[in-house]
């Protein structure tokens, strides 16, 4: 059997690099045995074709139609494994919707459109994820019927349109996992029909609702769908995003958790042709972002980054005067930063002076700096090297996880964590982040571990430890030294936890409990606490996500806990509490998220 092609991450920003890494992955688990040849020949085409794709210095890349059916293939391959452990397996479709532009035409939608009114003339809400997807499947092939004018289709499913659109943004607001994106792909799918509708009830998720943060990343997969320029909904998408965008900053303030910054990543992703240089609207929403201070360290590292970004389409006037700008806020950074974010700050100038002296747009090779935590990640980074990974795997798997903890750049070090996720090399990753949470005197580079261990979902006992101890730790340091960056730490420990854990009831039952005494506390504490708002929020998340049914007549401890931040001063708290418990527990049992729309 021929060796292996090694999987070099050149560019972290471009998809073809981690398409390959994560389909390379998916590859070395099946089972011995198990031939390229023979994925070749299922996949239907040549098994030389299949190589070249698969190599670095190839210009192929898997179409979306590949794609989808290999994750047919590694689903196959894994048989009757439990759904615990199917949860790696597969993914590089929807890894790719995410790294790459969608085409106008790119859809889940493979229901006949004769099977729509079958589907969608019964009055019963869907009773799993499964059967709200195949709804919205099957509403988008009514849509795309050539037969069938699209304004005669909303009239005749209007309410179904406004249900399953409501639905589908409840979905992509839940613990992270492959199902978000479809739902994001088809909504965004139905935007292209039902525009106005559509973005109207996206617009209240993200105002108004308790997950409506996480419903920013709907925006970006409208934003980065290319259509026509002279396309209509082009037009009226431009104008949506621009009012959409300029007036956010106040949101963050009611956001359940506002260092996501998922709306700096719909800045990002917005065309150099909507915010022309002579009035460059987003570059003025980035700089508001700098400026905030609130602002966690993420999100300053991102906007600067990403202004830095902009800049490289622009004329050579616009790269000179944002060099001037950027070198103008690291130093007002750098002036007197709180001790617990400085070695951040400086990492964050350190990066971005790199991108600015070569000119390019992003660190896809990260700097090297001479400090301690630095030497730290890079030991810590050596165990990926001793792990079981296969060595074709190793030096993307390192650089990857490198990415995933020091890249500045949002959108990038969250690709990097989807790249992770979907190889399914989660094991020996995850020791790696853990032993940053556990050995780390970084607030800031222990936050970032945490947030990667909540997004790989990989439930072993470590990581189940690791994020239980992380809560605890952070707590006490919380209590000892009160300070944004500690409050951050915690929120992101209780958010890993419902993240982790939130699609896996029976261990987020066994995580729960140890976390019990602490959650307890917690919401004694915060009960009258407006200052620890973004505490009480995340463990309002934590206790949403991770509800268990009924004991008998004894309510569970997320309904006996979130009944008490009901009563929350501050609205966002006691708004999603209220929330789950209006539709969470029914009858003692535990009711899908999208049931809450």
């Amino acid at each position: 059997m021929p060796k292996p092609v090694e999987q070099l991450i050149r560019s972290i920003s471009g998809p073809d690099d981690v398409i390959r890494f994560a389909v390379s992955a998916q590859v070395s688990q099946l089972p011995e045995g198990t031939t390229d040849a023979w994925v070749a020949k299922a996949l239907k085409i040549s098994s030389q074709e299949f190589s070249r794709k698969l190599s670095p210095n190839s210009d192929r890349a898997f179409t979306d139609d590949e794609l989808r059916r290999l994750d047919q293939i590694f689903v196959a391959a894994a048989g009757n494994r439990p759904p615990s452990a199917l949860m790696h397996v597969g993914g590089t479709r929807s890894l790719a919707a995410r790294v790459r532009p969608l085409d106008v035409n790119t859809t889940l939608a493979d229901s006949p459109a004769e099977w729509t009114p079958d589907w969608l003339t019964d009055d019963t809400p869907p009773r799993t994820e499964f059967e709200l997807l195949g709804q919205a499947s099957a509403l988008l092939a009514a849509f795309r019927t050539p037969s069938r004018a699209s304004r005669d289709t909303l009239l005749r499913y209007n309410r179904p349109t406004r249900d399953i659109a409501r639905r589908l943004i409840v979905l992509g607001g839940s613990p992270p996992t492959s199902r978000n994106i479809d739902a994001l792909i088809l909504l965004g799918g139905l935007a292209n029909y039902a525009f106005p509708l559509i973005t109207e009830i996206l617009e209240y998720a993200i105002r108004t609702t308790p997950l409506g943060f996480r419903a920013w990343r709907a925006v970006s997969k409208l934003v980065r769908t290319k259509r026509p320029e002279r396309d209509e909904t082009t037009r009226a998408l431009k104008a949506w995003v621009f009012e959409l965008l300029t007036r956010a900053e106040p949101l963050r303030g009611t956001s359940l958790y506002p260092a996501r910054s998922l709306d700096l990543e719909v800045a990002v992703n917005i065309p150099p042709d909507w915010s022309p240089e002579d009035e460059d609207w987003v570059e003025d929403v980035l700089y508001k972002r700098t400026q905030n201070p609130d602002a966690s360290l993420r999100e300053r590292g991102t906007a600067m980054h990403a202004i830095w970004q902009r800049a490289q389409h622009g004329s050579a006037d616009k790269q000179r005067r944002v060099k001037d700008l950027l070198r103008r806020i690291i130093a007002e950074r750098g002036a007197d930063p709180p001790p617990e974010v400085a070695a951040g700050e400086r990492w964050v100038a350190t990066t971005l002076r790199h991108a600015i002296d070569s000119d390019s747009p992003g660190c896809d090779d990260l700097p090297t700096i001479d400090e301690d935590w630095h030497r730290a990640v890079h030991k810590a980074l050596k165990g990926v090297e001793r792990s079981s990974i296969p060595d074709h795997l190793k030096a993307g798997t390192t650089k990857l996880v490198e990415h995933a903890l020091l890249q500045n750049a949002g959108a990038e070090r969250r690709r990097a964590v989807d790249t992770l996720q979907t190889g399914g090399y989660v094991d020996p990753v995850t020791r790696v982040l853990a032993s940053i949470v556990q050995d780390s005197d970084e607030t800031w580079l222990r936050i970032r571990a945490l947030f990667s261990l909540g997004f790989l979902k990989h439930p072993s006992l470590l990581v189940q430890q690791t994020l239980v101890d992380a809560c605890v730790a952070a707590h006490e340091r919380l209590v000892a030294n009160p300070n944004p960056s500690t409050m951050n730490e915690l929120h992101t420990a209780l958010f890993a936890v419902g993240d982790c854990f939130g699609t896996s009831p029976d261990v987020a039952g066994e995580v729960r409990g140890l976390l019990e005494p602490l959650l307890r506390e917690l919401v004694k504490e915060e009960a009258h606490n407006e200052e620890h708002a973004l505490i009480a929020r995340a463990a309002g998340y934590l206790l949403t996500v991770t509800a268990q049914p009924r004991a008998g007549a004894t309510p569970d401890l997320s309904e006996e806990l979130l009944t008490d931040l009901s009563h929350h001063p501050d609205s966002r708290t006691a708004q999603l509490s209220t929330w789950a418990l209006g539709f969470r527990f029914a009858d003692g049992r535990i009711r899908p998220l999208f049931h809450g729309a």
